[in-house]
């Protein structure tokens, strides 16, 4: 009888195990990244058969992606970006998980492929390089809404030396309704619209090139 009795606890121990382990792969795998959706603009072979050097600087002053209303908001954020890609009415497609200076980078990859152009890495030799200086990259939460701002400069260099550049920053704004998945619009549909105010091909031109 007695003997019944423990064969009888068995699956519930085995039960209450799995029940544990899978709760504790739940809870690693909702450390909260930003989300970001970047829509590509149509593609054009404008620009095809140039190769051009893609760096990346960092001259932010505050470093924080957050501000302290949505750090209240996005509590135990990873400080990772979860990239995924679009073009035009397409579905999008996850790229990966980054760094902001690895995201940012990546980013302007592909940014600059959409355009016909082929990119190289620091060190690799180009017809030119483009280098993307990051000023501002800010997610805050205030007075029951999301904002975002960001502003980069794109240089165009050769040789070392900045032959033309463009200016580019901006802000958007979004109600929270519940949750974070309007901080992850407001930054997606932010980002890909300054993002795409990126003229090369004037660069360019105005380098001479």
């Amino acid at each position: 009888m007695g003997q019944r009795n423990q064969q009888g606890r068995r699956p519930m121990g085995i039960f209450c195990i799995s029940t544990i382990f899978i709760l504790g792969v739940i809870s690693c795998s909702s450390v909260p990244h930003l989300k970001v959706d970047y829509r590509l603009p149509p593609s054009t072979e404008e620009l095809k058969g140039q190769k051009v050097v893609l760096s990346f600087s960092d001259v932010r002053r505050d470093k924080e992606i957050l501000g302290k209303g949505a750090r209240d908001k996005f509590r135990d954020f990873s400080g990772k970006i979860l990239f995924s890609l679009s073009r035009g009415t397409e579905e999008g497609f996850m790229v990966g998980v980054y760094d902001l200076p690895l995201f940012i980078r990546e980013l302007f990859k592909r940014r600059l492929e959409n355009e016909g152009l082929g990119v190289l890495g620091p060190g690799e030799t180009g017809d030119s390089e483009i280098q993307i200086a990051l000023e501002e990259f800010k997610l805050d939460f205030m007075g029951g809404k999301w904002h975002f701002k960001m502003a980069y400069q794109a240089r165009l260099k050769k040789e070392g030396k900045v032959l033309s550049r463009q200016m580019i920053r901006g802000r958007g704004e979004r109600l929270r309704v519940i949750g974070t998945g309007d901080a992850h619009k407001i930054v997606g549909e932010s980002l890909t619209d300054l993002v795409n105010q990126l003229d090369v091909g004037r660069l360019l031109r105005q380098a001479g090139m």
